[in-house]
């Protein structure tokens, strides 16, 4: 909506003093931005202008807060679809799932959203440890720049479990500030085995709950494929399931 008010109200955006003149607040949280920091286009700003308009404007903020709502929503219906599947299949759930289970988990699978796992990459060993964390993010970058164009100037990386013996290799976690970045990479990981043959592998970072459910649905699809069954696990709507192969 467009608003005259006070010059001592300030854009939510830019933070500078608002033009009496030239202001639009969000239909959602009710604070105010310049209509040059609003992203919108001339159209839309006439359409707000409009008495009888019929759309609404939110802010970046807003909008970003509808986003993570809308992915959590996922995350649950993901989390229930698993339970569902697990108990149709007798499978062992550890009894009731209850509500705050559900919201812990929920909560970690989004925490984790951001996050890849790469397997068997060799140590650099070193006595310096910040020689040894800048051997990783290069290797780390090295390796998604080949199979995704994602950027990688601001990851973080980690190994996962304590220092051990030589020749072992300990898994890299990297951590990404988009949940998008790490899709794309999870998509073009097919790629890694022309690079790497079966050396290097990429996964999401699962909780425990996500990879017993895995582990339930490939001991599932054994039993199937030695039944004669043509068969295969999927991803529908971020659920993996068992679906039939379509014949040739």
């Amino acid at each position: 909506a467009i608003n005259i008010m006070p010059s001592v109200y300030k854009c939510i955006v830019c933070r500078a003093n608002l033009n009496p003149d030239k202001e639009i607040n969000c239909d959602e949280c009710k604070l105010y931005v310049h209509t040059t920091c609003s992203n919108l286009s001339d159209i839309e700003l006439q359409c707000l202008k409009s008495k009888d308009r019929s759309i609404t404007y939110q802010c970046t903020k807003c909008k970003c807060q509808r986003k993570e709502i809308r992915d959590l929503v996922e995350i649950i219906t993901e989390l229930k679809s698993e339970i569902e599947s697990l108990k149709k299949r007798g499978a062992n759930t550890n009894d009731e799932i209850n509500a705050e289970e559900i919201i812990q988990e929920t909560f970690e699978r989004q925490r984790r959203s951001c996050n890849l796992i790469i397997y068997n990459i060799e140590e650099y060993h070193s006595e310096d440890k910040e020689t040894r964390i800048e051997s990783d993010v290069e290797t780390a970058k090295e390796i998604i720049s080949q199979i995704s164009t994602v950027s990688t100037t601001d990851i973080h990386v980690t190994r996962l479990g304590r220092p051990n013996n030589v020749g072992n290799k300990r898994p890299l976690r990297i951590a990404f500030k988009n949940p998008s970045d790490v899709i794309d990479v999870l998509r073009n990981k097919f790629k890694l085995k022309s690079l790497y043959s079966n050396s290097v592998s990429i996964s999401a970072d699962q909780t425990p709950r996500q990879r017993e459910y895995l582990k339930n649905l490939r001991d599932q699809l054994q039993v199937r494929l030695a039944n004669g069954d043509n068969v295969t696990i999927r991803y529908m709507n971020g659920v993996p399931k068992i679906v039939n192969v379509p014949k040739k």
